[in-house]
C-alpha cells in the first residue's frame, strides 16, 4: 500500500537560478511569516491557496506585494449563511466520483481553488486587493536579463476564477431550489477592479524586488518504487486506489475517486473499499489489477473548493 501522498517535492523552476543571490527565494512550504523575509517588496509566483494565503498575509503586513496570477479558480467560503463546504457535502457534490464529475477527469489537473481560514474563514478577493494597492500580473513566463516574463493572461485568469465562484454559488442556489430551504438570498458578485492591461514584465531591480516566493505546488516523487505503476510523467496509473500490478494499491491521492480522497473527509472510504480488494486477493490468492485505467495518471490535484489548509 503507498500512502504517501502527491506533495513531495517543492517545485522551484529552473529559470530561478538566473536571479542574482541577493534576492533571497523560497518555497512556500518554507515560509513562516512576514517577519522572516527581509524588508522590501515581494514577489509572490502562483495564485492556489498558498500563493494568494501569503500574498495576503504580507499586503495585511504593509508590505508591497506583487503577486503572478495563474489558472487557479476561487471560491466563496461562506455563501447563504452557511459554510460552502456544509452546502457542497450535503447536497452530494463531494461525493461524486471523478469519471462522474461535470470537468470528467479533468478535474484531476485543477489547482485547488483559493479561500482563507483568515478571520474566522473567508473569501479572496485578488480584484479588490488590487483596488487596494496588490500589484497583480499573469502566469510567469521566464527571466530576460533584469526583466520578469509574464503572459498576457491576468484578466483571462481573474475572469475564470470568478466564473468557478459564481459556478459555486450557482450549484448551491439550485441544491436550496431543490430541497426547498428557506435562507436569505445573497446579491450577485460584482467585479470592484479590472486590469486595464495585462502586464508583460517587470524590472526586478527597478522594482526593488527582495524575495521571490515560489508558490507553484510540488511534484510526486515515487522514484523509491521500482513497479511499473506509473506513467511517462511519473503519475500513478490506478482505478480508485487499485493499480495494474496485482497487489500494489494507492491510498490518500487527491480525487482517487472523490474530492476528498486526499483529505479527511474521504480517505476512510477509500481505504475501506481497497480492504474489500485485500480481502478478496487473500481469500482467492488472486489480488485484483485495475482493469480500466482510463486517464488514472493525470497530473493529482482536486477540483473541488477545499479547506483553507491546503499546501
Amino acid at each position: 500500500m503507498l500512502a504517501n501522498g502527491a506533495y513531495h517535492n517543492p517545485v522551484i523552476p529552473r529559470t530561478a537560478e538566473r536571479l542574482p543571490s541577493g534576492i533571497l527565494q523560497l518555497h512556500s512550504s518554507n515560509y513562516r511569516n512576514p517577519q522572516s523575509l527581509p524588508e522590501g517588496p515581494v514577489l509572490v509566483v502562483g495564485s492556489g491557496q498558498s500563493g494568494c494565503q501569503i500574498a495576503e498575509d504580507l499586503y495585511l503586513a504593509g508590505r508591497e506585494v506583487h503577486l503572478c496570477v495563474g489558472r487557479a479558480p476561487r471560491a466563496p467560503r461562506v455563501y447563504r449563511g452557511r459554510e460552502v463546504t456544509d452546502w457542497l457535502t450535503e447536497s452530494g457534490y463531494y461525493d461524486i466520483p471523478y469519471e462522474n464529475h461535470p470537468q470528467k477527469a479533468t478535474v484531476r489537473e485543477k489547482t485547488n481553488h483559493y479561500l482563507t481560514g483568515r478571520d474566522g474563514g473567508r473569501e479572496i478577493d485578488l480584484r479588490q486587493r488590487a483596488l487596494e494597492g496588490m500589484r497583480l500580473y499573469g502566469s510567469f513566463k521566464g527571466i530576460e536579463d533584469s526583466k520578469l516574463l509574464f503572459a498576457p493572461d491576468l484578466s483571462t485568469n481573474l475572469d475564470e476564477a470568478d466564473r468557478s465562484y459564481n459556478g459555486i454559488r450557482q450549484l448551491v442556489d439550485q441544491y436550496i431550489a431543490r430541497s426547498g430551504i428557506e435562507t436569505p438570498q445573497e446579491p450577485p458578485y460584482v467585479a470592484p477592479w479590472k486590469p486595464q492591461s495585462d502586464p508583460r514584465e517587470l524590472d526586478y531591480a527597478a522594482a526593488g524586488i527582495v524575495c521571490i516566493v515560489w508558490a507553484i505546488g510540488f511534484a510526486a516523487d515515487y522514484s523509491w518504487v521500482d513497479l511499473p505503476i506509473f506513467n511517462g510523467r511519473g503519475h500513478a496509473v490506478h482505478r480508485r486506489g487499485v493499480s495494474p500490478v496485482a497487489g500494489a494499491y494507492f491510498l490518500g491521492l487527491p480525487w482517487q475517486n472523490t474530492w476528498g480522497s486526499g483529505r479527511f473527509a474521504d480517505v476512510g472510504k477509500d481505504a475501506e473499499y481497497l480492504l474489500g480488494h485485500i480481502r478478496q486477493a487473500l481469500t482467492t490468492g488472486t489480488p485484483p489489477v485495475a482493469h480500466t485505467l482510463n486517464d488514472n495518471a493525470t497530473a493529482l490535484s482536486a477540483g473541488a473548493p477545499a479547506a483553507a489548509t491546503r499546501r
